[in-house]
């Protein structure tokens, strides 16, 4: 992944509280942008370049000497903010060039910016200076708010030193974020912040304290320094890094979450979508006449809208006019799901809003009331007096019920009109795959068989793309790993009903698959759904483990024996489960005559595990890997 060296917008609230503020405030101390002043850009020396290595990790592929920022929101007649940003990194290996020879940040839409920046190698004892060219800057939108600029430096070589300095000048105020702490290790970082209201709450991210923090003039003038950070180190299947990250992160000062949801509640771009666009009802009416199941009407409107507005690819929770999304057809997250709302509302159904965080946003900090916490919204929808699903309108190729696996991060935040709460966002579905196979062995060792695949909920919606994109072998590849196999026959049964799963059928043979040795062969009678290996392999483990989805593979698999030979060894039958069933494998290994009935199970039945739960989970795989290379043993008869 290549590096986000960025400032992240967050909080639309923050601008405006700060231009209302502002324009009413009076402050006596001018707050000039010099404190990035003590590093000159173009200060590179030989010295700096004949570096081989830095104390704090000696075997890092690269290393940020420093980086440096400031914010300065200006009290003008249109009043806007100033950013700075001057950082410089010391790539020592090859390997580094593909995430810190690029570079991307975020500017506010409708600003502006200016940028330089350099590649500074040493040759023959001299400094070469290699200036970022024109061409290697690009520009594209982000969302509605911002856009993202990358970079990508020329002429990198072992040793060099990349350096970018920019200057954003925004239209709006707003308190651009910072990270101090990245996936390399860095010896200096330093953020300020100028603000003629102190009206803002600062919340410092991260386990590693802060080195240095300086606050002046009533927390209008703010420095926060951090020296000598180690780098990050990402774990697999890990929740988004950014909230363990050594960060400083501004949100507005709300007082409580019951002013979050007052102020939600009562928005025309947000919860007015709802109680508002009365035209909307003639359709909504339109496509549930006659239904009485709330489901049938749920499902009918959700239909209407995936057919008549495609994504655009931005997540948000304040919407436009949905006559204009109509008319576009295409929109936010929050134009489709409270468009979506709004004529299940005005169908006779109860519904309320729920606001997210998508997986990539972070997760929702309870202690800190802020919409800073969500960039997503969905329905809530009531069935009976009991049931509720959460409904969203955005991906065509999910059931009405079932959200993106973007959403499911825990929890969410419901509003609605006198009250709030907190709702639990677990999957409905799993990653479900089902393997029924009949596998006949020759006297040789040669495999041939029959297979039938069955592919469902989370599962099939991620086929169901991959096939629009896959070749069939491909396709085949990608569920077993098997590039040895001959395959023939495949035929792929998909329906557009998108809650109807897969079903791949296919012959193949393969002479791979077993050892022939003096009259006796080995074979493995997991052809299927093997995990090759215990994907824990590190000795403990700092941060929890986020699945994101639940899982569910069966293997049903009949192997024929050859004739004359008798089974020799049988992998003995075995459960292995984790503590209160969070996840389970069984296998049961049975002979009858020349045939041998293998059958195992996998279910991962929770998403988030802790990392005091980590031991037993990297175990639980371990015995899975073990018992799933253990191998039938078949022997000749002797005359």
């Amino acid at each position: 992944m290549r590096s986000k060296m960025c400032f992240k917008i967050l909080d639309f609230f923050l601008i405006k509280q700060i231009l209302a503020f502002a324009l009413l405030s009076y402050l006596d101390v001018s707050l000039a942008l010099s404190q990035i002043a003590h590093f000159k850009y173009g200060e590179v020396s030989k010295e700096d370049l004949l570096i081989k290595s830095q104390p704090i990790d000696t075997s890092a592929a690269a290393i940020i000497l420093f980086d440096v920022g400031e914010a300065v929101v200006e009290r003008t007649s249109t009043i806007g903010t100033t950013i700075n940003h001057h950082l410089r990194i010391k790539l020592f290996k090859k390997g580094s060039f593909e995430d810190w020879g690029t570079m991307k940040f975020f500017v506010q839409k409708g600003g502006m910016y200016k940028l330089k920046g350099a590649t500074y190698n040493l040759i023959n004892d001299k400094i070469i200076v290699d200036e970022l060219p024109e061409i290697s800057i690009f520009k594209r939108k982000y969302n509605k708010y911002s856009e993202e600029i990358s970079v990508a430096f020329s002429n990198l070589r072992e040793g060099c030193i990349v350096e970018l300095s920019y200057t954003e000048k925004a239209e709006n105020a707003y308190l651009p974020n910072w990270t101090f702490q990245h996936t390399i290790p860095i010896i200096y970082s330093e953020y300020s912040l100028s603000s003629p209201i102190a009206d803002f709450t600062s919340h410092i991210n991260g386990s590693i304290p802060i080195t240095e923090h300086e606050s002046k003039y009533d927390g209008k003038f703010q420095k926060w320094v951090m020296r000598n950070l180690p780098a990050f180190k990402p774990e697999p299947l890990m929740q988004d890094k950014s909230i363990y990250l050594s960060s400083v992160q501004f949100v507005t000062s709300y007082k409580s979450w019951v002013e979050i949801a007052q102020k939600y509640s009562t928005s025309a771009e947000s919860a007015g979508i709802l109680e508002f666009h009365g035209y909307l009802k003639k359709k909504a009416k339109e496509l549930t006449e006659g239904m009485i199941n709330p489901k049938a009407k749920i499902k009918a409107i959700s239909d209407y809208i995936k057919g008549e507005v495609n994504w655009n690819g931005v997540d948000d929770i304040y919407a436009e006019e949905p006559k204009t999304i109509l008319l576009k057809k295409e929109g936010t997250t929050a134009d489709i799901n409270l468009m979506f709302g709004s004529m299940l509302k005005k169908a006779g159904l109860d519904v309320n809003l729920v606001l997210l965080s998508t997986r990539d946003n972070g997760v929702i900090k309870e202690e800190l009331p802020t919409f800073s916490n969500f960039n997503y919204v969905i329905c809530e929808v009531a069935i009976d007096s009991v049931t509720t699903v959460f409904v969203d309108a955005t991906d065509r190729y999910l059931p009405f019920d079932v959200l993106p696996e973007k959403c499911l991060n825990h929890k969410g935040f419901l509003i609605a009109r006198g009250k709030f709460g907190w709702r639990k966002i677990e999957p409905i579905q799993r990653d479900k795959i089902g393997v029924n196979a009949d596998v006949n062995i020759s006297h040789k060792g040669l495999f041939q068989g029959k297979v039938r695949v069955n592919i469902a909920e989370y599962a099939a919606y991620h086929t169901k793309k991959t096939l629009k994109e896959s070749t069939e072998p491909e396709l085949i590849k990608e569920y077993f790993k098997s590039p040895n196999w001959n395959t023939r026959d495949l035929k792929i049964t998909s329906s557009d009903v998108v809650t109807e799963p897969i079903i791949l059928d296919y012959n193949f043979e393969s002479d791979e698959l077993g050892t022939t040795s003096n009259n006796i062969i080995y074979l493995n009678p997991f052809l299927f759904l093997k995990e090759e290996a215990n994907p824990f392999k590190s000795d403990d483990r700092i941060y929890p483990i986020d699945l994101a989805k639940l899982s569910d593979k069966t293997l049903v698999c009949t192997i024929t024996i050859p004739e004359n030979y008798l089974v020799e060894e049988l992998p003995q039958s075995t459960v292995i489960a984790l503590p209160s069933n969070s996840a389970k494998c069984y296998f049961n290994i049975n002979q009858t005559g020349n045939r041998i009935l293998v059958t195992s199970r996998l279910q991962i039945n929770k998403t988030l595990f802790q990392p005091e739960e980590y031991q037993d989970l990297k175990e639980f795989y371990a015995r899975i890997v073990a018992k799933k290379n253990e191998t039938i043993v078949l022997k000749r008869k002797i005359n």
